[in-house]
C-alpha cells in the first residue's frame, strides 16, 4: 500500500524531498533515528555484516515503502543496520512533530499507515511465534499454516525465510513428504489436510 498517494501539495510540504545517489549510506548501524523516510520511488536495503564481512539482509524496500517509524518514537532509537540505496532514489523526510501533524491533518493517510503498522506487527508476531518452534519440522509446518498452508516458493527462498540452513529443511522437507505431512512439486510446498 502506498501510503504517498494520499497525500496533498499540502502534506509534501511539511517534509523534505531529495534524490539520494545509488550506494549511499544513508544511515549506518547504531545512528540514532530522528526521521521517517518514505521511499518515493527507487529501492533501499537495510543490511548489518557479521564478523567475517557477510552480509546479513534485513529488509528490501521500494516505492512507497518507509521505515524509522517505530524507532522515532523507540526509547532506543538506533538503527539495527546500515540502510544503503540500491539505486537512485527519492525519499521523503518528516521528523517526528511532521509526522504526527500529517497524521492528524489526512484521515486516510492515518487510516492506511495504522492498516500498514498492524500488518507489520501481525507479521513480527507470527515469526516470534514460528522461532519459538522447537524442530525445524514444527517451524516448516507452522509457516504454512499461516500462508493459507500453501507456499509458491524454492527450498532456497524458504530456508531464507525461516532463517535455516537451505540442506536443513530439504532434508526437513523430504521426511515431511514421506510422512505425508506436505506435498512438494515444482516451485510450491502445501500441507495435506
Amino acid at each position: 500500500m502506498n501510503l504517498l498517494l494520499h497525500l496533498s501539495e499540502k502534506d509534501w510540504k511539511l517534509g523534505k524531498r531529495e534524490w539520494i545517489k545509488k550506494g549511499v549510506i544513508l544511515f549506518k548501524e547504531q545512528d540514532v533515528c530522528n526521521e521517517i523516510i518514505f521511499i518515493v520511488e527507487g529501492e533501499i536495503k537495510i543490511v548489518s555484516y557479521d564478523e567475517m564481512g557477510r552480509e546479513d539482509i534485513y529488509n528490501y524496500l521500494n516505492t512507497g515503502n518507509f521505515f524509522g517509524n517505530a524507532l522515532i518514537f523507540a526509547s532506543s532509537k538506533k538503527y539495527l543496520g546500515n540502510v544503503i540505496t540500491m539505486k537512485k532514489t527519492e525519499i521523503f523526510r518528516l521528523n517526528e512533530g511532521q509526522f504526527i501533524q500529517l497524521l492528524s491533518q489526512n484521515k486516510p493517510f492515518l487510516t492506511d499507515y495504522l492498516k500498514v503498522y498492524a500488518e507489520e506487527m501481525y507479521e513480527a508476531k507470527t515469526k516470534i511465534k514460528m522461532f519459538s518452534k522447537h524442530s525445524i519440522a514444527e517451524k516448516i509446518l507452522y509457516y504454512l499454516s499461516i500462508h493459507n498452508n500453501s507456499l509458491h516458493c524454492t527450498v532456497q527462498k524458504l530456508s531464507e525465510e525461516l532463517f535455516l540452513p537451505r540442506p536443513s529443511v530439504s532434508r526437513v522437507l523430504s521426511m515431511l513428504i514421506r510422512e505425508q505431512k506436505i506435498c512438494k512439486t515444482k516451485n510450491t510446498i502445501s500441507l495435506i489436510r
